[in-house]
């Protein structure tokens, strides 16, 4: 029997939106292993095969998880904890922070990771340094909007995308949109956000006369 692929999925909140809870759901019947990272603002829902490391609001549930991955790194891979400290220490940012927010992946080191936000690549690319394989998914105004009305994120897309590993796009039209900062379409998966239609029970509303006002 071959290895069980590994996926983290990362959304920044746990549950997430339903285009992340039905592909978390989808995922986990194939028999792959989800791993969720984030802040739980709710209860989620149970699946087999989900695995949840998640932090709340709380101060101390975020001083326990930086506590708890600091010790398990120290113990079980020292060497490669010491590397994403470097590369976190590059970063100008809250460095405590960035560890409660990494450490745990690098830990349960995963085979895939998945983004679901293009505007957070640049928090994301250190994963490839340990072998980790980065998707990220194209599917709103981050990609469309964004970088027209604020041309950093040009500069940060055409940066950043050609190094992906590969994308998940919700429509063709994302296609040329990422071509545009220089990703190659061969790494782009089309999967669009679709419903089954047979499975939902519709009604006819009774006729009662009256003209629809439009105002």
């Amino acid at each position: 029997m071959g290895k069980t692929i590994k996926i983290a999925i990362y959304t920044g909140v746990v549950p997430s939106s339903t285009f992340i809870e039905r592909l978390i759901h989808g995922l986990a019947k194939k028999g792959l292993q989800i791993y969720l990272f984030g802040v739980q603002r709710r209860k989620p829902t149970l699946y087999n095969n989900v695995f949840h490391f998640t932090i709340t609001k709380k101060r101390v549930s975020r001083l326990l998880q930086f506590i708890k991955y600091s010790l398990l790194l120290s113990f079980s891979c020292y060497k490669d904890k010491k590397k994403l400290d470097v590369i976190i220490s590059a970063q100008n940012k809250n460095a405590r922070q960035l560890k409660i927010k990494y450490y745990p992946v690098l830990y349960h080191r995963p085979d895939i990771f998945h983004l679901q936000w293009a505007k957070s690549i640049e928090d994301w690319l250190w994963v490839q340094n340990f072998g980790i394989k980065l998707v990220l998914s194209l599917r709103g105004t981050h990609v469309t909007i964004s970088p027209i009305g604020d041309k950093q994120w040009n500069r940060i897309y055409s940066e950043h995308f050609p190094r992906v590993d590969g994308f998940h796009a919700v429509s063709d039209s994302m296609i040329p949109i990422a071509q545009k900062f220089g990703v190659n379409p061969e790494k782009i998966k089309v999967v669009k956000s679709g419903l089954d239609i047979e499975k939902l029970t519709f009604t006819r509303k009774p006729e009662t006369g009256k003209e629809l006002s439009i105002v």
